[in-house]
């Protein structure tokens, strides 16, 4: 499906079933057409289908918002609450957070078990926000964050790799062990007789 207007246009795929790799059957969906002025309005949307006998739809919504003065307002308050002296390494994201009151931290990051938060030092639960980002509950005031992301299983591995590091030697240092015993022990039956 397709569609276009005088000044953007869209497409929204739906691949077969037969496709089993990436098939994902799709009940409902937004398009965003983009922006559009009162210079250049838009007052058709053309819609196109390819590739299909027959499509029904339960129902169909066209969403105008606009964009005032009050929806300018809200977003730059959202934007002031952004962290503050943020820091972004390999594996730590952290910052400052300011909220008159309780709120959500949203991140582009995607959500990982790996990645752990702090506030103020103390350990808090993340969630998935936003479909399938990191997020986290923050009551307001000013908080230190601290994201640290860690591969999940990476500290259970590390213990597993050391364990059999020391069976290993262990193995190693009896065999050599016996080795030594089994040289010495003909020489002395030799001696004996």
């Amino acid at each position: 499906m397709s569609m276009n207007t005088s000044t953007s246009s869209n497409n929204l795929i739906q691949l077969g079933y037969n496709n089993m790799s990436d098939y994902e059957q799709k009940g409902s969906a937004t398009i965003n057409l983009g922006y559009s002025s009162r210079k250049v309005a838009r007052r058709l949307i053309n819609i196109c289908f390819s590739g299909e006998d027959s499509i029904s739809f339960k129902s169909v919504k066209l969403v105008a918002v606009p964009f005032n003065r009050s929806y300018e307002t809200k977003i730059h308050r959202l934007q002031n609450q952004g962290l503050k002296k943020l820091k972004v390494t390999n594996n730590t994201v952290s910052g400052v957070s300011t909220t008159k009151q309780n709120a959500i931290l949203t991140t582009s990051i995607p959500y990982s078990t790996g990645w752990h938060l702090t506030v103020d030092g103390k350990a808090t639960p993340t969630q998935k926000v936003n479909t399938g980002f990191v997020g986290a509950s923050v009551k307001g005031g000013t908080h230190r964050i601290k994201l640290t992301y860690e591969t999940p299983g990476l500290a259970v591995g590390k213990w597993l790799t050391r364990i059999g590091g020391v069976i290993f030697i262990g193995i190693f240092l009896a065999e050599t062990v016996l080795v030594i015993l089994r040289k010495r022990r003909p020489d002395n039956q030799r001696k004996r007789h």
